[in-house]
């Protein structure tokens, strides 16, 4: 029988939910509205120039590329006028060209950051990331290989970039899995061993690539940090498809697997007791994890930061249920690197002309995750 304590105690419980439900639906409301202004400033930006365009004007150059796109596919009679009606509008490739740029910015962001909540979340570390296992080193020299091969074709090689940076990637996070699993002498998941194996081979591979940016041409050297760095953006369909078809891939395994990725927090023997088998979900994630970031900084470039900073202020804020982190990781993932884009939009110098975006990450990220830190962190006491 159930004493006066129990009830009010369960009622209290059923208070709280009931308050954290609240709190939770009204952070996503606010992150979301703050997102969807962040992305309709980013419509008013220019591309040539730091300047600003009127926002009745950009969703005009945005409504008329969208009949464009739609009389084009149908092969209506609009389309065979579009010379003339394009013509008549101020600023309309720029306003084109800063959409697509958004929306590859807003899904690499978001694959950013959930691939970062799989890794810190299957290796029980917070600070477990990918660039901290040598996956982010891998691309770069998987960047560095093609520029060596191709020389400027590499602007235009989006398919052939992908192919080089997975293989290079994969590579890359093969041994250090391998390296670890000996290291740690036959225990059964040895984070500690797989973490100090990334951060060496990451060392030995930024050596590499130094000493070959110091004896680069500097037409080679110009074209490898401009691709390297994120400054250089192919817009054309192929990036699209190609980035569609890894978002698709990797996002819908985890997003099936959602509620089994908190009993892979806990120890391998709780894991297999709640009949789930977590060396298989460790799996899926660093394999997702690694095509998610892979496609994310092919486009933009080092911005690994993403995938470090923001399942920590997910965490903070929305607690340490994967479910809740998994949502939230993709605003404001997504909404924090369209955030450093738009910045490095706003300053125009040298020869590129632009500020690569990894150092506004570097910028932003790094006094933000101090101060995360400093607070009460959740999830990992």
């Amino acid at each position: 029988m159930q004493t006066g304590h129990d009830v009010i105690n369960k009622s209290s419980l059923h208070i709280f939910r009931a308050e954290e439900r609240h709190r939770t639906r009204r952070l996503l409301v606010i992150s979301i509205a703050a997102f969807v202004l962040l992305f309709a400033f980013s419509m008013c930006l220019r591309t040539s120039q730091v300047d600003l365009i009127s926002p009745v004007v950009a969703m005009q150059n945005l409504f008329t590329w969208l009949k464009l796109v739609i009389a084009k596919w149908l092969d209506l009679p609009l389309y065979l006028e579009s010379e003339a009606i394009i013509s008549k509008l101020p600023f309309y490739f720029e306003t084109v060209a800063r959409f697509k740029i958004s929306v590859i910015t807003v899904v690499s962001g978001m694959m950013l950051a959930l691939a970062g909540a799989l890794y810190q979340g299957v290796f029980r570390n917070p600070i477990a990331a990918p660039t901290m296992l040598g996956v982010a080193s891998g691309i770069e020299l998987g960047i560095l290989v093609m520029v060596l091969k191709y020389a400027n074709a590499a602007y235009s090689m989006t398919a052939k970039r992908y192919r080089y940076c997975y293989s290079f990637a994969l590579v890359i996070l093969l041994i250090v899995m391998l390296t670890g699993k000996i290291a740690s002498r036959g225990k059964k998941f040895a984070v500690t061993d797989m973490l100090l194996v990334g951060a060496a081979i990451s060392q030995i591979i930024n050596v590499l690539i130094s000493y070959y940016r110091f004896e680069m041409e500097d037409e080679l050297l110009i074209v490898f940090q401009e691709i390297s760095s994120g400054i250089y953006i192919n817009i054309q369909t192929i990036s699209f498809i190609i980035l569609g078809v890894a978002f698709i891939v990797s996002v819908i395994p985890i997003h099936l697997l959602r509620y089994s990725f908190n009993a892979v927090c806990f120890s391998d023997d709780d894991a297999f007791t709640m009949g789930i088998n977590p060396r298989i979900i460790r799996f899926i994630a660093l394999i997702c994890g690694t095509i998610m970031i892979t496609a994310a900084m092919v486009h933009c470039g080092n911005v690994g930061m993403i995938s470090l900073i923001v399942p920590h202020i997910c965490r903070y804020l929305f607690g340490s249920d994967f479910k809740k982190i998994y949502y939230a990781s993709g605003i404001f993932g997504g909404m924090l690197l369209l955030a450093c884009r738009d910045i490095s939009g706003l300053f125009y110098f040298g020869y590129s002309g632009v500020l690569p975006i990894g150092s506004i990450v570097s910028m932003i990220a790094a006094p933000i995750f101090v101060i995360v830190l400093l607070q009460q962190r959740k999830g990992w006491e």
